[in-house]
């Protein structure tokens, strides 16, 4: 059994936290009810449930009118002084009269709250015991004004508002408050038990039928059974869902979910120390999307066999207690369907069998269009004109008709098929050392703000953004976040995670594949602003940033951007398709000061750097070592000053392997005027292919970049290709003729390329190997 309730908070019908909430301005949850207008005379009585969670706004409202005049306004109750004291009264339309009974309220939790008007008596009632009467407004009559809106400034729950045009007495008010009423009781002008239509209104059962226009408020379900008159976590009587674990969650306390999908909106405001995990051994999905129990109907759109249904989305929003008024995507049986475009190509979600320098055709990789969410395109996604292809489908919002183009076993019928309907899924406030484990994240993004030490570890996230739902996983301030061993895939048109002005975040063994399915959109991994104060304040404060084992690989977009004082180790960044100015792995300026880059792999990112230190004025004292850079446009690119770049592979980069350039500098505080950087930059133990670009440094002050090897090069232990002749003849001894069994850009091309260079293919498959030691008889050890 179920009962519905009101939650008001500080989140929006999208679970974004408003962040005007705690200001001056009005906030954005409350319910409408001036359609028909309720005017309470000489005589009434006001009631509802409610649960004071004593936070937010000082002075919130429960019933009445908070804009009008207040020598106009209509019986009206407020929650004060933080939700610990009630005030009510009403405007006479000459004045305004109240009364104040304060610290009624001790704790959190649930009351009943009733007031009573008999011309003389103005009572107030606590769980139906009488605590405070009045002569106050003796003789008075409310102003004709109509009550408007049920809580304003609210923060909490409520449930069983009922006004009366009668003074109800001490003993009615305690025989009926725990009782649901009927609706056609004498003298009841407005009844709210918390129902829902199937417009998506509050449902008033009195006569009146004057419902009510929910705004940002959500409707909770209380359960209940024959045996369980309340759930409490045990084996017998367990939660039905995680929210209402999580109502009931106390710090300390763990949340084991058992085996399932769980189609729910998880929004919490100051939930502290809180483990959510799934049972060892069980699979949990945190579930963005709904079923859509509709009927299908074929349907011929301009010559195509398709299918179509039109969606009561009253009655969605009514079955799921959420309003829905759009879909971002639809599945069939789990399969990702594409959204309508101009531009037709295979289902992104399918594994590439291609890369960079030969992408699988017909793919999103193949057609390397721009997002027409990103770009003004001159169209938008999921017309119905550019529906012509198999798995793409569109949505009339005018007719509320959804049509789909299915392929062959992805037939839509009443119970396959699942739709999102909004953008974040996980948004939390002020919530801190909450820790997530073992969990699938399906369609829908998590927003945290302000949230010291949130963890998700062990867990996949699929789908968090795609084209219109574009809101991305955003961990945002607060400090000692973690993703921890953990699959991003199959997202587009956002990053897939962000660490913003989080300070001391960690990324530790996450892969990231098929995260971006277009050019020019750039959406790296990141950590951004991981810093308090300011450089000109004199208290800057760096919160060092670290990405560990880390691996990106198939994706329209660019590496990772690790951000402020950041370490970057043991990580592999492949296949990188994105055709912008920017760098598998990216430190702009201040980014790159005291940055530190080890044990790393750059591959194949034909169009990008391999690693850059870049922006107007380079940064200071980062250290890139053990690293390989190969396939890419330049292997390193690396501007200011100070610098350790030791024990670097760079081969197969279209432009430079390495580049140490003296552009771009403004010295150390990077505020002076121009001036020769990486003049202080040390080059150790190199090897390289494609020229470099080093002129400032000690070890490159006498290149002749000719046929022999500057003296200063060899003495550093850097090594370059043409400057090592190959068996004695007048080719240079390539870097991947060193090197045991290498990855090679040649070997990536397509099957025609290399039959147009070779006559034929020299390699079996294109598997490709990543040894890089030294062979034996190799230069680079025999040579010294």
């Amino acid at each position: 059994q179920t009962d519905n309730y009101l939650r008001f908070d500080p989140f929006d019908f999208d679970n974004i936290f408003e962040s005007t909430y705690f200001s001056s301005k009005i906030t954005n949850d409350t319910i409408d009810v001036s359609n028909k207008g309720i005017v309470l005379g000489s005589a009434f009585t006001q009631e509802a449930r409610i649960f004071t969670n004593q936070k937010g706004k000082k002075d919130q409202l429960l019933i009445g009118d908070i804009f009008s005049d207040t020598k106009d306004r209509p019986p009206t109750i407020f929650l004060a002084n933080y939700g610990t004291s009630i005030w009510y009264g009403f405007g006479t339309g000459s004045n305004y009269y109240y009364n104040k009974a304060d610290s009624v309220f001790s704790t959190q939790g649930w009351y009943h709250i009733a007031v009573t008007f008999d011309g003389t008596n103005y009572k107030l009632f606590i769980n139906g015991e009488e605590v405070l009467s009045s002569i106050k407004n003796k003789d008075l009559t409310p102003a004709n004004t109509s009550i408007k809106t049920i809580g304003v400034h609210f923060f909490g729950e409520m449930d069983e508002v009922r006004m009366w045009d009668v003074a109800r007495t001490e003993s009615e008010i305690k025989d009926n408050m725990n009782i649901r009423l009927t609706g056609s009781e004498s003298n009841l002008v407005a009844y709210y038990p918390m129902d829902i239509n199937s417009d998506y209104k509050l449902i008033d059962l009195s006569s009146n039928e004057n419902h009510g226009v929910l705004k940002n408020v959500d409707v909770i379900q209380k359960f209940s059974s024959s045996d369980c008159d309340a759930p409490d976590g045990t084996e017998s009587c367990p939660y039905p869902t995680i929210n209402s674990a999580l109502d009931d969650a106390q710090p300390g306390d763990r949340v084991l979910i058992k085996e399932g999908r769980y189609s729910e909106y998880i929004k919490r405001f100051e939930l502290n120390d809180v483990k959510i995990e799934a049972t060892s051994g069980h699979n949990v999905m945190i579930d963005g999307t709904i079923s859509l129990d509709v009927q299908w109907e074929p349907y011929n759109h301009n010559g195509h066999d398709i299918y179509k249904a039109v969606l009561d989305l009253g009655s969605i929003s009514q079955t799921n207690l959420m309003p829905v008024d759009s879909i971002y995507s639809v599945f069939v049986n789990d399969r990702y369907m594409i959204m309508s475009m101009p531009i037709n190509f295979k289902n992104p979600t399918d594994p590439t069998t291609g890369n960079p320098l030969n992408p699988e055709p017909g793919t999103v990789f193949d057609k390397a269009i721009y997002s027409p969410i990103r770009n003004d395109l001159g169209y938008q996604p999921g017309t119905l004109a550019d529906l012509d292809t198999l798995e793409e489908w569109s949505f009339d919002p005018g007719t509320s008709t959804l049509y789909l183009y299915p392929s062959p076993g992805y037939i839509p019928t009443s119970s396959n098929v699942r739709i999102r309907t909004g953008k974040v899924m996980v948004s939390l406030k002020d919530c801190n050392q909450m820790e997530f484990r073992n969990l699938h994240f399906f369609s829908g993004s998590i927003n945290t703000i302000q949230c010291d030490y949130f963890v998700v570890e062990d867990s996949k996230f699929s789908f968090s953004v795609d084209m219109k739902a574009n809101e991305g996983n955003k961990i945002y301030r607060g400090e000692y976040g973690v993703l921890r061993n953990c699959v991003f895939e199959n997202m587009n048109n956002s990053s897939p995670w962000t660490f913003h002005a989080n300070m001391y975040p960690l990324v530790e063994n996450v892969l990231f594949q098929n995260t971006d399915w277009f050019r020019g959109t750039g959406n790296y991994p990141n950590t951004a602003a991981n810093f308090r104060g300011s450089y000109s304040g004199g208290d800057l404060i760096h919160g060092t940033s670290v990405w560990r084992y880390v691996t990106v690989k198939d994706v329209f977009g660019a590496g990772i951007t690790p951000g402020y004082r950041s370490l970057v180790e043991y990580s592999r960044l492949e296949n990188l398709y994105e055709l912008i100015d920017g760098s598998g792995v990216q430190r702009n300026g201040a980014s790159a000061d005291s940055s530190t880059t080890r044990y790393t792999w750059i591959i194949n990112a034909p169009d990008l750097n391999g690693i850059r230190w870049n922006s107007m004025c380079g940064g200071t004292y980062a250290d890139a070592h053990h690293i390989v850079s190969i396939g890419n446009r330049r292997g390193f690119r690396l501007k200011g000053d100070y610098h350790d770049a030791i024990h670097l592979l760079a081969y197969d980069n279209s432009n430079q392997d390495i580049s140490l350039t003296g552009i771009k500098y403004c010295g150390p505080d990077r505020t002076g005027p121009f001036e020769p950087g990486n003049v202080n930059s040390k080059l150790l133990n190199t090897v390289s292919e494609n020229g470099m670009d080093c002129i400032n440094v000690a070890a490159c002050k006498d290149v002749n970049k000719q046929l022999t090897v500057a003296d200063s090069l060899v003495s550093a232990g850097n090594w370059i290709a043409w400057g090592f002749r190959h068996g004695g003849g007048f080719n240079w001894s390539h870097a991947a003729h060193n090197l045991s069994d290498p990855w090679l850009k040649e070997r990536a091309k397509s099957e025609e390329t290399l039959l147009n260079s070779f006559g034929e293919n020299p390699w079996k498959n294109n598997i490709q190997n990543y040894d890089f030691r030294p062979k034996k008889g190799s230069a680079l050890i025999d040579g010294g």
